[in-house]
């Protein structure tokens, strides 16, 4: 997806679990900043009114672009070259078009109009922005902003929570709607670690939900979790008080509209395993494979080894995953042991100014205890959420086919034309991809 926006795309695309300023909200961009508003000029002389609805809400390009704008309205000299001065009047003009089309893409209007008067705008100047955001605003359709269910094993790794603190970023700055975040590990510190993460980024209200039946219970092997869940506030005391992810599950998606809900799966497929052998209930007359068939949009899942491997997700409960991944009704896409290895993140986390994060903690604690994280913590989990969001287009290139899971929790794989699973092949380059992540994982509530 070359604009990065999110949206429907084509199909989308293992870890081995091992034993920015502070406050206000981060405003993202997409691309390098000159370039994106020199485009959007470009794109402007052809189309004035809709050629830059990709540009995306960014605080540093909408003062760069008001500063540009300035300079332009200070080199009119009427008189001296009257077509010149046309030009650029309808220059500028489009300028304050792209600054409220970015504008309208942030979340947190009145930081920006703060920010704006005193800086670069006299009272005039923000009564013509603000009559501009009003006809503009009008004018614009509101963006398909992709609903998710954030599936997780939790503490076994700590890429999960890179990947939680991104998935917040997003719907702080709008790009997201989170509907729930479930575990699908049983130990008693991952549903309070959720909850921690969830009441640090102001939603606290968020459903948690974990396995009733068997399933895997694994702790973090460097002690974040214990130290999160005694610094920070939260409300779940032990995850076996949480509601069955199941019913969290059938309840979420009997509300949904069809065909709008994404799963992003970064652990074990053991509540995906459940939810399609769920029978009707009192929250929906369709068993589970019905529901999932109607309303979920597609599955983003960070598990297997492409072209074919061991990989952690798919191994620890390799009788769901088998049954999961052969029984979907829909579009998954993978995103495997191969691509998170070779993106590296964390190192600026820990160094950002930021205190009282527990997401910063977690990072911080955990990193100098691995050799092996000298570069950072490998970013399996935040790829699935960065599918989730954007799609992969200007991300990765997807291959089309089959997962085959066999007995012993291995995968292979089926190069199918019709096949419905698709498994991604990086293309962005890998260091503009962990960058890409870090900003995003970096990302302070508002408030904090």
């Amino acid at each position: 997806m070359g604009n990065c926006t999110g949206g429907s795309n084509p199909p989308l695309s293992a870890k081995p679990k091992q034993t920015p300023p502070s406050g206000g909200v981060v405003y993202f961009t997409e691309d390098p900043m000159k370039a994106r508003f020199q485009k959007g000029l470009r794109d402007n002389k052809q189309n004035p009114t809709g050629s830059v609805l990709a540009l995306q809400g960014s605080l540093p390009e909408i003062t760069a672009g008001l500063h540009t704008l300035k300079l332009q309205i200070k080199q009119m000299r009427p008189g001296r070259n009257p077509r010149r001065d046309h030009e650029r009047s309808e220059q500028s003009i489009a300028w304050q078009i792209n600054i409220f089309k970015l504008f309208l893409k942030s979340t947190a209007t009145k930081d920006i109009f703060d920010y704006f008067q005193g800086k670069y705008c006299n009272m005039k100047s923000l009564l013509h922005l603000i009559i501009l955001f009003l006809f503009v605003g009008c004018s614009q359709p509101p963006a398909d902003i992709p609903k998710i269910i954030f599936d997780t094993d939790l503490g076994p790794d700590y890429d999960d929570v890179g990947a939680l603190a991104f998935l917040h970023a997003m719907a702080d700055s709008g790009k997201a709607e989170i509907l729930a975040t479930v575990s699908s590990n049983k130990h008693e510190l991952v549903a309070p670690s959720i909850d921690v993460i969830n009441t640090y980024f102001n939603r606290e209200e968020l459903p948690v939900g974990a396995p009733k039946t068997t399933g895997a219970s694994m702790g973090s092997g460097q002690h974040w979790a214990d130290s999160i869940v005694a610094k920070y506030p939260h409300k779940i005391k032990s995850t076996e008080e949480v509601a069955d992810a199941v019913e969290v599950y059938r309840k979420i998606l009997s509300t949904q509209p069809d065909k709008s809900v994404t799963i992003a799966t970064v652990g074990f497929l053991t509540n995906l395993s459940n939810l399609l052998k769920s029978a009707p209930d009192n929250y929906s007359p369709l068993n589970g494979q019905e529901l999932v068939g109607k309303k979920v949009k597609r599955l983003v899942s960070m598990a297997g080894w492409f072209p074919e491997g061991k990989e952690f997700n798919i191994y620890i409960d390799s009788v769901s995953s088998k049954y999961a991944l052969e029984n979907w009704p829909g579009e998954i896409i993978f995103t495997g042991f191969e691509i998170g290895s070779k993106i590296f993140t964390g190192l600026k986390l820990i160094e950002s100014p930021v205190d009282n994060s527990p997401v910063k903690d977690v990072f911080r604690i955990s990193i100098p205890l691995s050799p092996e994280d000298k570069n950072g913590r490998m970013s399996w989990d935040e790829t699935a959420v960065l599918i989730a969001v954007y799609g992969t287009d200007g991300f990765f290139d997807t291959v089309r086919g089959k997962i085959i899971v066999k007995s012993d929790g291995s995968n292979e794989w089926i190069n199918d034309p019709a096949g419905r699973h698709y498994f991604v092949v990086q293309k962005m380059p890998v260091n503009e991809m962990a960058e890409f992540i870090e900003e995003r994982m970096m990302h302070n509530p508002q408030g904090k």
